[in-house]
């Protein structure tokens, strides 16, 4: 109240608490306990609050609880199903041979019946014996075709394989209703076994590509991308085991046959997998799992398709190889196309120029397989330039080097090819420096390792090719030729080129000519040599004296303006 009297009902509520403690002294009198005061109630409160547990002793409990809980659950679970399909692979002879694999699939419905019960309350122990019934499916389900005597279904009937394509699928539905990317690859797995166990040319190379198939749109769908890593080599071992273990006509088991029409399907794989990285959601990076997923579609597509091909006449080889260069060639323009994207851009494209030498090799001789080597090689930095690849440039300079290791190693005398190599170097480095000048890419240091190949194989062709009266006169003019370039195309690389084949002519003079040449060949050569080294000397200063008169006439203007 405003004149300091305390409420009514603050009054009641003060009256209550007396009555309240009035009670509570009454019963404690009665039952002989001693009055509880501030500081003995802080005291049992202190002894009642849990104390915080010790560190170490916590995290040894925890790992104890882990071990006890979790581990040994899985590892039980793991047992008694390795345990049930030992016991299902025994004969059982004198018992129906649908029996055992009946017994197999009742375990699997009891095994999910205790994880649709424990489903709530022992979820981890559920989890594991959900997929310990996943497996065991599958084990029935072979069952079905072997180890019995006499098994209940042949490997070509289609009631068996209905069944064993029935419980693949039911087995993949639950893992993704689950969203395990785990139990997904196991039920992928199944999907490949089934194809390189159930010996099936048409059969099992469609489910291959089914599973394939089913593995992107999984992938794409939960954004698992870390399953196409783990599916396509998985893919390629299956279908090199199928090519194995049930050969196509016409080859003894455990050889590879010659490759009819299903050899292209592993082209259809490879586009498969190619899909699941192109129409991923996320394309502005490059991740781990997209990577691992080109490399291995890449190498393992390509390695199979050619291991198969290896054994097809020359003709469809060739065909073959032309058709898979094609495939990834236009794999690699999608995925530059599409998202710019440089490490996928480079693997396919890298993997159809492989393919086209591979057809080329088998379809030509040496030395006629090096010209068209040569040829490959020009289109190649055609092509990356317009990808602006700076690793596809540098790839096929390697490559281009192998080539002409190769020449040199393998012919005895030389033909003139070196040539060749030398105009596609000098070519190659003129496509490379129009790159530059309209696409801006720098490409310097391949330019230059480009012209050095030329600078080194012009001479060295010519050294094999002309007699020793002409090595050095071959050469000069080479120079010459590199000076006229340099004029027209108007680039000091090529006069530095020029200066060196001069530098190269002169030590061959001095050093080997001498002992080779007659004295009458020798002295021609000399002066030859020395009247051209003057003569560039003599331009050289000209065209200097040129420069700086042009560089001083507008001073010289302008002083003569001022005096007037």
């Amino acid at each position: 109240m405003a004149d300091g009297t305390p409420d009514v009902s603050v009054r009641t509520l003060i009256d209550r608490i007396a009555v309240i403690e009035r009670q509570i002294r009454r019963i404690e009198d009665r039952m002989g306990l001693e009055p509880l005061t501030v500081a003995s109630a802080q005291q049992e409160t202190a002894e009642i609050a849990p104390q915080a547990p010790a560190g170490p002793s916590s995290k040894q409990d925890e790992f104890e609880f882990e071990v006890g809980q979790s581990w040994f659950a899985k590892v039980g679970i793991i047992v008694l199903a390795i345990g049930i399909g030992v016991t299902l692979t025994r004969p059982f002879p004198g018992l129906p041979p649908v029996l055992p694999a009946l017994i197999g699939f009742a375990t699997v419905g009891l095994l999910a019946l205790l994880a649709w019960i424990g489903r709530n309350s022992f979820e981890m122990l559920a989890a594991y014996l959900r997929r310990a019934a996943m497996a065991l499916a599958a084990f029935s389900a072979f069952r079905l075709f072997f180890f019995g005597s006499p098994p209940v279904f042949a490997t070509d009937s289609w009631v068996g394989r209905s069944i064993l394509l029935g419980v693949a699928c039911a087995n993949l539905a639950i893992a993704i209703r689950r969203k395990s990317p785990y139990m997904t690859a196991l039920s992928l797995l199944m999907g490949l076994a089934i194809a390189i166990l159930i010996p099936s040319e048409w059969f099992s190379l469609l489910v291959i590509a089914a599973t394939a198939a089913s593995a992107v749109v999984i992938a794409l769908r939960l954004n698992w991308l870390s399953l196409l890593p783990v599916t396509i080599p998985l893919t390629y071992i299956s279908y090199v085991a199928w090519v194995f273990l049930n050969p196509l006509p016409g080859a003894e088991r455990g050889t590879i046959g010659p490759p009819d029409a299903a050899v292209y399907l592993v082209l259809v794989y490879a586009l498969i997998f190619a899909a699941g990285s192109l129409l991923r959601s996320d394309r502005r990076t490059e991740d781990g799992p997209n990577v691992l997923s080109c490399v291995f579609n890449c190498a393992g597509g390509y390695l199979t398709f050619l291991l198969h091909t290896l054994a097809a006449p020359a003709s469809t080889f060739v065909t073959a190889n032309l058709l898979a260069a094609v495939l990834y060639l236009g794999i690699a323009v999608a995925f530059w196309v599409r998202e710019k994207s440089q490490i996928a851009t480079f693997l396919y494209s890298m993997t159809g120029y492989m393919a086209v030498s591979a057809g080329l090799v088998r379809a030509f001789q040496p030395p006629d397989i090096f010209i068209w080597l040569s040829v490959q090689s020009l289109l190649v930095v055609v092509t990356a330039a317009w990808f602006r690849s700076r690793f596809i440039v540098v790839a096929n300079f390697l490559i281009f080097l192998v080539i002409v290791a190769s020449y040199i190693g393998t012919t005895e005398e030389e033909s003139g090819m070196s040539l060749v190599f030398g105009l596609v170097a000098l070519l190659t480095a003129r496509l490379l420096n129009w790159r530059t000048t309209y696409l801006e890419m720098k490409s310097e240091p391949m330019r230059n390792a480009y012209l050095f190949t030329a600078f080194i194989l012009f001479p060295y062709a010519l050294y094999h090719l002309v007699p020793d009266l002409y090595i050095s006169l071959s050469w000069i003019g080479i120079a010459l030729l590199y000076y006229l370039l340099s004029h027209l195309i108007r680039n000091r690389k090529y006069r530095w080129m020029g200066h060196g084949t001069l530098l190269l002519s002169a030590l061959y003079l001095v050093f080997v000519g001498i002992n080779r040449l007659e004295p009458t060949q020798r002295s021609i050569s000399l002066l030859l040599l020395g009247a051209v080294l003057l003569t560039v000397s003599v331009v050289f200063t000209v065209v200097r004296s040129r420069q700086r008169e042009k560089s001083a006439a507008p001073v010289e203007d302008k002083d003569a303006d001022g005096a007037g």
